[in-house]
C-alpha cells in the first residue's frame, strides 16, 4: 500500500516532467510534489497544475479498481478512457498526454 508522507505546491526553480502526462512543468510554473513510500521506496510524484483536477478525479475511480500501488499514469490514462464521453477534465487530459507524447517523440527522432 502506497503511504503518502506529505504533499506541497512548490513553485518550480527547474524544468521537471509530470508524473501523469509527461509534459513538462516548466520553471516559475507551480505543480504538486507528493512524497510517498511504497514497497520500502521513498519516491516524489510530481503533478503539473492541471493534472491536480485529474489525480483527484482518478485516485477516487482507482481506490476502486486498482490495487495498492496507488494512482500513476497508467490509471489515470484508464480512468480518462472510461470517463471521456462526458467529462472535461478526462478530455483535456488525453488530449495533454498525448501532446507531450507527440513532443518527446519527435524530440527523439530529432536526436537520432
Amino acid at each position: 500500500m502506497t503511504t503518502t508522507l506529505r504533499e506541497s505546491r512548490p513553485v518550480a526553480r527547474k524544468s521537471h516532467m509530470c508524473d501523469l502526462c509527461f509534459d513538462t512543468i516548466l520553471a516559475g510554473q507551480r505543480y504538486g510534489r507528493q512524497t510517498n513510500i511504497y514497497d520500502d521506496r521513498i519516491y516524489d510524484f510530481l503533478t503539473c497544475e492541471p493534472c491536480s483536477a485529474v489525480f483527484s478525479a482518478a485516485y477516487t475511480w482507482a481506490e476502486d479498481y486498482c490495487d495498492d500501488a496507488g494512482l500513476g499514469p497508467d490509471e489515470a490514462e484508464e480512468w480518462a478512457r472510461e470517463f471521456s464521453a462526458d467529462d472535461p477534465v478526462a478530455i483535456a487530459y488525453l488530449a495533454r498526454r498525448e501532446a507531450a507524447w507527440d513532443r518527446h517523440r519527435a524530440a527523439r527522432r530529432g536526436a537520432s
